[in-house]
C-alpha cells in the first residue's frame, strides 16, 4: 500500500510546493543569478521587489522528477514498500540541497548557518531509510 502512496504523495506533495509559491512562503535567499523570483504582492511572506532563489519552484522541479523516477521503478519493483522507501531518501536528498538556498530563517538551525532543522531531520530519514531499504531487500534475495 505504500506504493501506491508515495505516487499519489509525490503528486499531492508538488501541489502543496505550489501554494508555498503563490502564497511566498519558503522563500530563498537573495540571489545575483538570472535565475530569481520577485514577489510585489504586499499579501506574500516573501521579502518584496528582490531577487530570490525560486526554492518553491525547485522543490516543484524535485518532486517532480522523483514522480518519474517512481514511475521508472515501478516497472521493476523488487520488494513491497520500495517505490516509497525510494521516495523518502530521494526527497530528503532533494530538501538538503534545497535548503542551502532557503531564505526564511524562521524554519530553525541546529547549527546556526550549518545545518538546518530540515537538513537534520533529512540526515536521520535516510539513515533509517537505508537500513530498511538493505533489511527488505536481502530478505526478498532470501525469498527467491
Amino acid at each position: 500500500m505504500l506504493d501506491i502512496i508515495a505516487v499519489a504523495a509525490v503528486m499531492l506533495h508538488s501541489f502543496g510546493r505550489m501554494g508555498c509559491f503563490f502564497a511566498g512562503c519558503c522563500y530563498g535567499l537573495l540571489t545575483d543569478g538570472s535565475l530569481y523570483l520577485e514577489f510585489t504582492n504586499k499579501l506574500s511572506q516573501a521579502p518584496l521587489n528582490e531577487h530570490l532563489h525560486p526554492t518553491q519552484l525547485y522543490s516543484v522541479t524535485l518532486l517532480l522528477s522523483i514522480m518519474v523516477i517512481l514511475l521508472m521503478f515501478k516497472r521493476h519493483k523488487r520488494f513491497s514498500g520500495q517505490l516509497f522507501l525510494i521516495y523518502i531518501i530521494l526527497y530528503a536528498i532533494g530538501r538538503s540541497v534545497i535548503e542551502i538556498f532557503r531564505g526564511d530563517e524562521e524554519r530553525g538551525y541546529i547549527i546556526q548557518d550549518l545545518l538546518t532543522n530540515s537538513q537534520f531531520i533529512s540526515i536521520l530519514l535516510i539513515a533509517v531509510v537505508i537500513c530498511y531499504y538493505t533489511r527488505l531487500s536481502k530478505s526478498t534475495k532470501a525469498d527467491l
